[in-house]
């Protein structure tokens, strides 16, 4: 969906649902995963995505839905790590 909307618009996640379909060992090479917008309109939008083994097994399915907020821009990024400095020396 981020691709998908001008820079800087807002955006929040409403719903995520992740379906493991079968085991993904880290030794079996590249996986695969292939995203699509499945819905966009104004203020809300529906996604899902699918992985892939590299032998082309479903690994895990998602779907989203999302609320785009218009008219409310993005924050500035922050600096959290000199904004709340640690205590550790």
């Amino acid at each position: 969906l981020h691709t998908t909307l001008p820079k800087g618009t807002t955006y929040a996640t409403l719903d995520l649902t992740v379906n493991f379909v079968r085991p993904a060992p880290p030794d079996r090479g590249k996986m695969i995963s292939r995203g699509r917008v499945v819905h966009k309109g104004r203020t809300f939008s529906v996604t899902n995505a699918e992985v892939k083994s590299p032998n082309g097994k479903t690994v895990a399915t998602a779907s989203a839905s999302w609320m785009i907020l218009k008219g409310r821009p993005f924050p500035e990024q922050r600096d959290y790590a000199r904004e709340f400095p640690s205590s550790r020396n």
